[in-house]
């Protein structure tokens, strides 16, 4: 009996670690969000200078930040030329390695597709 109840609470533990665990892993840190955030509204603005400094001041390095950074659902490089942003745009593809003009013919035809539909 008393192995059982012993048995039962270690399962218990075990249960309660794994959820603190998992919620952990979740959770983003506020300032780092607010810099990432930075980030994703220096895209927006389409100056080189505020994206570059928006990076720096997040400490992280700038091929991570255009690889894994999503605003608004989008990456970075998609998520300015929506913004009408070409300059960080271009500026992003060229430190993620990825070919601007491409992205750029494919988003404007997009654009045209979208127009046509809606109309």
């Amino acid at each position: 009996m008393l192995n059982i109840k012993l048995m039962i609470l270690i399962l218990l533990s075990i249960l309660l670690a794994s959820n603190s665990v998992q919620a952990q892993t979740n959770f983003i840190d506020k300032q780092l969000e607010k810099k990432l955030v930075n980030i994703c509204e220096a895209l927006k603005s389409d100056s080189k200078i505020k994206l570059r400094r928006a990076i720096k001041d997040s400490r992280l390095k700038e091929q991570n930040v255009m690889n894994g950074l999503v605003c608004n659902g989008m990456d970075p490089i998609t998520f300015a030329l929506s913004e009408n942003a070409n300059v960080t745009a271009q500026y992003a593809a060229a430190k993620s390695g990825v070919d601007y003009t491409t992205i750029a013919k494919r988003q404007t035809s997009s654009k045209g597709k979208q127009t046509l539909t809606q109309e």
